[in-house]
C-alpha cells in the first residue's frame, strides 16, 4: 500500500511539474530591466549603493542560469514588436553615471561579456564621484558592450515636474549634442506629458520609469515612454532576487 501511494505521490508531482512547465512556455514573453545605481567595496545603509561582492553573486547567477542580456536597440526592437527576444532576456542598466560603475562594475560586465546601458546625467561628468570624459571614452574601448544614454543634461532633481515643456525640449537637446542617444531614464521616475512630448520632439524612441506604476517586468504591451525596472537595491537578498527574475511579473 505505502508503494502504491508513493508512485501515486510521484506521478502527481510529474504532472504538477509539466503543468507549470507547458504554462511557463505558454505565458508572454517579458523583460527584466534591472535597476542599479552605485556599487561599492562596502556595505551601507544607502539602499543605491550596492556592494560589489552582492553584485558578483548576481552577475555569476545570471551567466550560470543562461540569461541574454539585451542592448537598448535589441530593447527597442522588441518594444516596438519587430523581433523576439530570448527567453530569460534582460537589460542591465546603471542610473546617474558614478565613477564605482567604471572601476567596479565594468570588468565583472566584461568577465561575463554581458551588455549594460548607463543612464548619465550630462552635467554631472567629471565632478567627484562622477565618470569623468575621460573614463567614457577609455569605456567605449574597453568595455565595447556598455552603452550610455539619457538621464537628462541638468534636471535630476526632485521637482522636475513643476517645469515646462520648453525646460525639458532644451535640456534633453543639450544631452543629444554629447550623447547620440535615443533612449532615457527619468530620474526617479518622474514624468508627464510635457517631459514625452520633449522626448519625442528630440528623436527619443524608449525611456524608462521606476516604480511610478510598481516594480515589475516589461513587456510588449508597455508605453514605450514609461517602460517599467525592477529596482536592485542593497537591502534586496540574494533568494529575491533570484524570485523576481522567475516570477512572470
Amino acid at each position: 500500500m505505502k508503494h502504491k501511494k508513493k508512485k501515486i505521490f510521484l506521478l502527481i508531482c510529474i504532472v504538477v511539474i509539466v503543468l507549470l512547465c507547458i504554462i511557463y512556455l505558454l505565458m508572454p514573453n517579458k523583460v527584466a530591466v534591472l535597476g542599479y545605481h552605485s556599487i561599492i567595496q562596502d556595505d551601507s545603509s544607502d539602499l543605491m549603493k550596492l556592494n560589489i561582492d552582492k553584485f558578483k553573486e548576481q552577475m555569476k547567477y545570471l551567466y550560470d542560469n543562461g540569461y541574454n542580456t539585451l542592448t537598448l536597440e535589441d530593447m527597442e526592437c522588441y518594444m516596438e514588436n519587430k523581433c523576439d527576444i530570448k527567453r530569460k532576456s534582460i537589460l542591465i542598466t546603471f542610473d546617474d553615471g558614478y565613477r564605482d560603475n567604471y572601476e567596479l562594475a565594468f570588468p565583472i560586465l566584461k568577465k561575463y561579456n554581458f551588455n549594460a546601458v548607463v543612464f548619465v546625467i550630462g552635467s554631472n561628468i567629471d565632478k567627484d564621484n562622477y565618470l569623468t570624459q575621460e573614463m567614457i571614452e577609455k569605456t567605449k574601448i574597453e568595455y565595447p558592450n556598455v552603452e550610455f544614454a539619457s538621464h537628462t543634461y541638468d534636471l535630476h532633481y526632485d521637482n522636475i515636474l513643476d517645469l515646462k515643456y520648453d525646460d525639458y525640449y532644451n535640456d534633453f537637446k543639450k544631452f543629444k549634442e554629447i550623447f547620440n542617444t535615443k533612449y532615457h531614464a527619468y530620474p526617479y521616475g518622474f514624468y508627464n506629458n510635457d517631459m514625452i512630448k520633449a522626448l519625442k520632439d528630440n528623436g527619443y524612441k524608449l525611456a524608462f520609469g521606476f516604480g511610478v506604476d510598481g516594480f515589475r517586468k516589461a513587456s510588449k504591451n508597455d508605453n514605450v515612454y514609461n517602460i517599467p525596472r525592477l529596482a536592485i537595491n542593497s537591502d534586496m537578498p540574494f533568494w529575491k532576487f533570484k524570485l523576481r527574475l522567475l516570477l512572470p511579473y
